[in-house]
Formats: structure tokens, sequence, C-alpha cells
């Protein structure tokens, strides 16, 4: 499975959709805003299962976003158990 998944990683406010916008734009490659997956969720309380579901429903997003483009561009803050997300990503895509 050729893939190709850059991930964009900084602080809130650092760039990371600026950046991703002109990637997108430039490359042609799509940009995934996982910010939107969070704000689904914004009603929930935080607590560990509303972040394991956040992360699931980046994944699923990420898998759908694969199925139209071979290419893709997301961005993430590294919060939360950011290693084992890049684990679970390298495990699906990485041969």
């Amino acid at each position: 499975m050729n893939k190709t998944l850059i991930i964009l990683v900084g602080p809130k406010g650092s760039g990371k959709t600026y950046i991703g916008t002109l990637l997108e734009k430039r490359l042609r490659i799509p940009f995934f805003r996982v910010e939107k997956v969070w704000l689904q969720l914004k009603e929930e309380k935080l607590y560990l299962s509303h972040l394991k579901k956040g992360y699931q429903n980046v994944n699923k997003e990420i898998d759908i976003q694969f199925t139209k483009s071979k290419k893709l561009i997301i961005e993430s803050t590294g919060t939360y158990d950011f290693e084992l997300f890049l684990n679970d990503l390298q495990k699906k895509y990485l041969n």
C-alpha cells in the first residue's frame, strides 16, 4: 500500500493549518483538518474515553481520505498519547 501521510505537529497557533493549506494548494495533496473531529466531540466531557473516541474518529477519517488519494496531510498538536497514535498509523500504513 503506497501511501504518503504528512503530519504537521506543533502547538496551537504555530501555523500548522496555514502550512497545510499552502501545501494543499501548491502540491495538490488533500489537507485533513483534524480539529473538526475534536469539535464534533466538544459536547462530551474530556475523559479518557472521549480522547480514545477522538483518535478513533481521526483514524477512520484518514482511512476514508486514503480511499480518495494516495497522499494526505494532517495536523496535530501532539497531545494526549501522540506516540501511540503514530504507532497505530505505522502499523496500518507501513509495509
